[in-house]
């Protein structure tokens, strides 16, 4: 059985824990050369560092309630108005991001008691003195509690687990050499093209299309040469777009000169570009419009030398 079938089968079992299975999905990624698939695995099992921004399945909603009062009267466990709270403290307290490795979030849901309904929230503390005197005019804050908006950790769990099962199942399908790799074995057999792939396929089902024209970090050109357009041109097809199109687009760039590292291109490959990939245009590439995007300008970068 190859590691990637491997895989499928542990995350069908029951109650299984997903750390082990991303360490082998981490060593496939790396036999496939994605270093966004890696990326993503290694955030999952070690924790999301803090400049690092979080997947949107990662977010969670905070409710919060307070104590008040006046000096002669308390109101006890009054909710406080969210539009307050991301007013006065900032948005980063009504939308949590979750940074914990997976196996913290495991041991978490592992730790309740059966069907017993636990509540979690954050440390508020702080937040008393930012509210202090915005929320109930004449009244003092004097204790503040938080909660999470239904289950979160369930709920990454649960994600991480399916998106997971249809990378493997996508890879099995475009990629088929990922179902020949072995621990210990030759992955010599992966082509550029299969890593182009691969890191599609992870852009798209982990983190979602993106709506601007950017490469996004991990898809980048290494086998595009400066200048070389027959290296553009197979960088393109191997990532999905029709072998008539990327020599007509590699023409073009080769005709002009790029605006900036920050839009790799001239006026011809712009008109391009628009016209294949603009609002209500037919589809033409083996892939959504947003990856064809990040991949030709990830190409773009390659052959003006900005990569």
């Amino acid at each position: 059985m190859g590691l990637l079938q491997d895989i499928q089968v542990e995350l069908l079992s029951a109650n299984s824990d997903i750390g082990p299975t991303l360490l082998k999905l981490r060593y496939l990624a790396a036999q496939l050369g994605s270093g966004l698939l890696e990326e993503w695995v290694r955030y999952e099992t070690e924790g999301y560092p803090a400049e690092v921004p979080v997947p949107e399945y990662r977010i969670a909603s905070v409710s919060y309630s307070g104590t008040f009062t006046n000096g002669y009267q308390s109101l006890n466990n009054v909710p406080i108005p969210s539009h307050l709270v991301e007013k006065h403290a900032g948005k980063g307290w009504v939308q949590f991001e979750i940074r914990d490795s997976i196996a913290v979030i495991d041991t978490i849901i592992k730790s309740a008691d059966g069907d017993k309904i636990h509540s979690y929230g954050v440390s508020a503390g702080d937040l008393i003195l930012l509210l202090q005197g915005k929320v109930y005019e004449g009244h003092s804050l004097i204790s503040i509690s938080s909660r999470f908006g239904g289950s979160p950790f369930a709920a990454i769990h649960n994600v991480v687990r399916a998106r997971i099962l249809d990378l493997t199942l996508q890879l099995e399908k475009t990629v088929p050499v990922s179902s020949l790799i072995e621990v210990g074995g030759n992955s010599s057999k992966v082509s550029a093209a299969n890593t182009a792939h691969t890191t599609m396929i992870t852009q798209t089902i982990v983190y979602g299309n993106q709506n601007n024209i950017s490469a996004p970090q991990g898809i980048i050109a290494f086998n595009v040469a400066k200048g070389d357009t027959g290296s553009l041109t197979a960088w393109l097809t191997g990532s999905g777009i029709p072998e008539d199109q990327a020599k007509e687009l590699a023409e073009f760039a080769e005709s002009e000169q790029p605006e900036s590292a920050e839009k790799p291109f001239g006026a011809k490959v712009g008109a391009w570009i628009l016209e294949k990939l603009g609002q209500g245009a037919a589809g033409v590439f083996e892939v959504g419009k947003d990856v064809a995007k990040d991949v030709i300008i990830a190409g773009l970068k390659g052959y003006y030398g900005f990569a």
